[in-house]
């Protein structure tokens, strides 16, 4: 798994979690899943949100999965952001 593309955004989006970043996932070399959100949480932590179309959730994925993307998103994020 790897982030690639990740660009910070200036665009807080309504509710009280704020979008800090857009990325695209890479899984394989045959699979790139494009225009995640990073999104920060008013406690300062962060979540992961896949892209939508026709205001539809395209991937549903695992706590554990999302905790992993999340992980590296952050991490990608912090280097951007150095």
């Amino acid at each position: 798994m790897q982030i690639i593309d990740l660009a910070p955004v200036d665009y807080g989006g309504p509710g009280p979690t704020i979008t800090v970043a857009r990325f695209h996932l890479s899984l394989s070399p045959a699979l790139t899943l494009r225009n995640w959100q990073l999104r920060r949480k008013p406690d300062g932590s962060f979540k992961v949100a896949a892209p939508k179309a026709f205001s539809e959730t395209t991937a549903y994925f695992t706590t554990e999965f999302a905790k992993a993307v999340t992980r590296a998103a952050v991490a990608a994020f912090e280097r951007h952001s150095a």
